[in-house]
């Protein structure tokens, strides 16, 4: 069974307990429930959708090429690279699954030729979509956050500051000791 084929069951589970054993939804509450989800959903979807446009201009105009060449240009060291290009820039300004995509595929030559391991370059490039995905412009985990709790944007900010530090503190560690992550392969 695939995720999204277990998050469809527990869904349907959690419904019918909630219906039927502990009876806090009623069936006239249905409606209501759908359409909160739905706006949600669209919410999430619509962000999705802008940072993917976002990263196809990125790339169709060649601008992806014009960064790598540029960064190619410093002899940057493989943790100044880790550090500066996934996280600074791409992993901020870009939803996950576009810098996956589009900007991996043009990234790992270079991360390879500075001798960077692939699982170590794979996690800090999860690593820092976590992060981007935790800070504006994109930020796709506070504005989901927003939609569903109807909480502000502000208030999920400061909430979330511990774990933003925390999974600071853990991509510095895993740019500094690669060895945490390939020992065990």
């Amino acid at each position: 069974m695939t995720p999204t084929e277990s998050a469809a069951v527990a869904v349907a589970y959690a419904l019918i307990i909630s219906i039927m054993v502990y009876k806090e939804i009623k069936l006239n509450d249905l409606k209501e429930i759908f359409f909160d989800s739905a706006r949600a959903t669209a919410t999430v979807m619509f962000i999705i959708a802008a940072s993917s446009v976002f990263g196809g201009i990125f790339t169709s105009a060649g601008l992806s090429d014009q960064v790598v060449s540029f960064i190619q240009g410093f002899n940057l060291s493989p943790l100044l690279f880790l550090f500066a290009v996934v996280l600074l820039i791409f992993g901020l300004f870009m939803e996950g699954a576009a810098t996956i995509l589009l900007l991996v595929p043009m990234l790992w030559p270079i991360a390879s030729a500075l001798g960077i391991h692939a699982v170590h370059f794979g996690m800090v490039i999860i690593v820092a979509i976590v992060i981007g995905n935790m800070t504006p412009p994109v930020a796709l985990n506070i504005f989901a956050t927003a939609t569903v709790t109807k909480l502000s944007i502000e208030r999920i900010a400061k909430g979330q500051m511990p774990f933003f530090i925390t999974m600071f503190v853990v991509f510095v560690a895993v740019i500094l000791f690669p060895q945490i992550l390939l020992a065990f392969l």
